[in-house]
């Protein structure tokens, strides 16, 4: 049996418990062969297709929804892994501008509902991903891969050795730390015997302002760092906000607490009142008065705290080693191979084991950001692979200007890959860009017909009818729209298609339609775009009506309020128009671009977290 997984080869909790730790200890199993495969390296869709099972990790790249297409007419199953409730994402964590992009989310949505299956973290996501429509759905919690040592003898805190309450986490985290961090430096204050120690990233330090001597702080390091951090601590707390990304998230902390032999005190959310014991593997608070009587409890009580060091940490042992779990896994893998009923027989069978197949050398450009990658590294790339998928599509998606043949570069290659719908909608793109408006059409529709799920592809369609002034475009809006029903995106390039009175009924139900279905990260998005549209839009009694209606729906929009404002004034409304262009302006400085200030971050942190508790 082999197995390959398309993932990134990152360092962090996720990279660590959801793929390359399950996938190594699979393949130490009898006649399994595993393959971590970076998503960018040029082996990794020819690897994807031979693989018996194919475990994607998500990355926004519609090819991936042309590999579960194409296995399955070979009868080789997908699993989707979807371990996060990124639908909620919160605005303050560092992928949120990526998941503003429609495209992010609809891909997502897609691979949840065509994948043979989607593999999560917990009950919770579970439930999320079948009501959306996933074919089916298995639990694989976060275990321990690597044998844990015995439980040391608990420290002895005293006047050398403070007592040390301790927290780590990501920036996705900040806010659950702003939370309670009122509540914690009045207890600190209350508690001058204790110290606070955070492992995090430098911007969360202004959430708790403590002299040196009471404030132990670490930047993020490895796992080794972390480890020895939370050796480090007498208690260890986890908050959670009350969100529905939260309540999708795994009780990964309560683990390693446990595993270290770290007594915990946790938000009563999902995933830790799923599996605390309260008293027993640690203590659960609901609000910030029982976050502060947790800490009382903990702190004031020595036994109390050995008690649930030695309970969690031989719950962790006796119940959540990744060996004793794996089997369960493989045989779930195996039933889904035997439904499909493929054959095998590809050859990679003769490599047994594990297999990290990273970026080699000469790749080490894919693996920066966009901004950063260097026209002239992905040349040097295409030139030693020119059929080099993730490097023509990252080479042709830089700034207009470069010195590139895009169409010549695509066409090569497509030539190794046919049947895949991003780069042939890049193709169309560039020919777009060349004034073949005809072989851009041909070339978009034939990317539609073989694959209507592509936002891309649409994208392009139906901007190259705006901009090419095609006729009759009634049937191509509602093609797009019933292949889209979720894009906000999608329902507003349609209306543009459609003559005057079917443009404004269409801008209408777009409205209505996705005024409460969108993700919070696309509303801002899906406004602005309305907004452009309503403000060339005549007569201006018809824009009025359709501005009150958007502005009902998106009132927090700064350019639905310009649109509005420019309107009243347009009708004679002068104190009305500029009291809407005040409102603008205000709304405009509370949401600025660019690097927030600390205090700038924690008022936005603040009033989201209100809104969260509201």
């Amino acid at each position: 049996m082999v197995i390959v997984q398309l993932c990134a080869f990152g360092r962090d909790g996720d990279s660590l418990y959801r793929i390359h730790e399950p996938a190594r200890a699979l393949a130490a199993l009898p006649g399994v062969t595993v393959a971590d495969v970076h998503l960018l390296s040029r082996h990794a869709f020819a690897l994807a297709r031979r693989a018996d099972l194919l475990i994607l990790h998500f990355a926004n790249d519609w090819g991936l929804a042309d590999l579960v297409r194409d296995r399955r007419a070979a009868g080789r199953p997908t699993v989707f892994e979807a371990n996060d409730d990124f639908f909620d994402l919160q605005p303050w964590n560092p992928i949120a501008p990526a998941w503003a992009d429609p495209a992010v989310p609809a891909l997502y949505r897609h691979l949840l509902r065509t994948a043979d299956a989607v593999q999560t973290s917990t009950e919770a996501l579970a439930d999320r991903w079948r009501a959306m429509g996933a074919r089916r759905v298995a639990v694989f919690d976060n275990h321990l891969a690597e044998p844990q040592p015995r439980l040391a003898p608990p420290g002895q805190p005293g006047p050398g050795r403070p007592l040390t309450l301790g927290w780590a986490g990501s920036p996705g985290h900040f806010a659950d730390l702003y939370w309670v961090a009122p509540t914690l430096l009045r207890w600190l204050d209350a508690h001058p015997d204790a110290r606070l120690a955070l492992m995090t990233g430098e911007s969360a330090r202004a959430f708790v302002p403590l002299p040196a001597d009471r404030l132990v702080f670490r930047p993020f390091g490895t796992r080794a760092d972390y480890l020895a951090f939370l050796d480090g601590l007498d208690i260890g707390f986890a908050p959670l906000l009350p969100t529905a990304y939260n309540r999708g998230r795994s009780d990964v902390k309560h683990l390693e607490y446990a595993a270290r032999g770290v007594p915990g005190l946790y938000s009563d959310v999902g995933p830790y009142r799923a599996r605390i014991r309260p008293g027993e593997t640690g203590l659960l608070f609901a609000d910030l008065a029982g976050f502060a009587a947790g800490l009382d409890r903990l702190a004031g009580d020595a036994a109390l705290r050995d008690a649930i060091r030695e309970r969690a940490h031989a719950a962790a042992l006796r119940e959540r080693r990744l060996p004793d779990h794996v089997p369960e896994r493989l045989a779930w893998y195996q039933g889904l191979i035997a439904a499909a009923g493929a054959a095998r027989g590809h050859g990679l069978h003769r490599l047994p084991g594990y297999h990290a197949v990273d970026l080699e050398p000469a790749e080490a450009v894919l693996a920066r950001s966009a901004e950063a990658a260097e026209a002239a590294d992905l040349d040097a790339l295409l030139v030693a692979v020119p059929d080099h998928r993730a490097a023509a599509l990252r080479r042709v998606r830089l700034p207009r200007g470069t010195s590139v043949s895009a169409r010549a570069l695509l066409e090569t290659v497509q030539a190794s890959h046919p049947d895949d719908s991003e780069i042939a909608a890049e193709h169309a793109r560039a020919l777009y860009r060349e004034g073949a408006l005809a072989a851009a059409r041909a070339g978009l529709d034939a990317v539609l017909a073989q694959q209507p799920a592509s936002l891309t592809a649409w994208r392009y369609r139906l901007r190259l009818a705006a901009q090419a002034g095609e006729t009759d475009t009634q049937a191509l809006a509602e093609a797009a729209v019933a292949a889209q029903p979720e894009s906000g995106e999608i329902a507003l390039l349609a209306a543009t298609l459609l003559p005057h009175p079917a443009r404004v009924a269409a801008l209408a139900a777009a409205i209505e339609r996705h005024r409460s279905a969108l993700p919070a990260l696309e509303r801002p998005g899906f406004a602005a775009h309305l907004a452009g549209i309503l403000k060339a839009f005549a007569p201006v009694t018809v824009r009025r009506e359709l501005l009150a209606q958007a502005l009902a729906a998106f009132p927090d929009s700064a350019e639905l309020v310009v649109a509005n404002g420019e309107a009243l004034r347009q009708v004679g409304h002068e104190a009305e128009g500029l009291a809407e262009e005040r409102r603008a302006l205000l709304l405009t400085s509370s949401i600025m671009d660019g690097p927030p200030s600390e205090t700038a971050l924690r008022s936005r942190l603040a009033a989201h977290i209100l809104a969260a508790l509201a």
